[in-house]
């Protein structure tokens, strides 16, 4: 499980122990980078950059915001893909794509 967890290129869902809602993210860095991202984020209750006002944290804000605790213990990779996919127009690698659905 640690090879996927170091895998660049997945498609994977946290759990709110208290909230019926998954939260699920896109990454084409290693994902253990980006949830050490996520855990940082929470761990300083900044989901915001102040200085951007760009979401760092989509995950962390629906926690802060609702006050709801993150399952960090059942990440679900989905999906996990060879190779990033190019854009069409300008063939740059997204970082991140988070959604939310509801179970």
């Amino acid at each position: 499980r640690l090879g996927l967890a170091v895998t660049p290129n997945t498609i994977y869902e946290i759990s709110y122990f208290d909230c019926p809602a998954k939260y699920n993210g896109q990454t084409y860095r290693p994902l253990l980078d980006r949830m050490i991202e996520h855990k940082r984020c929470y761990r300083l209750n900044k989901a915001v950059d102040d200085t951007t006002e760009r979401v760092k944290s989509a995950l962390v804000l629906h926690s802060i915001t609702r006050g709801y605790s993150n399952a960090w213990n059942g990440i679900k990779i989905l999906k996990s893909m060879p190779h990033p996919p190019l854009t069409p127009h300008n063939h740059s690698y997204p970082n991140t794509s988070p959604y939310f659905t509801l179970s």
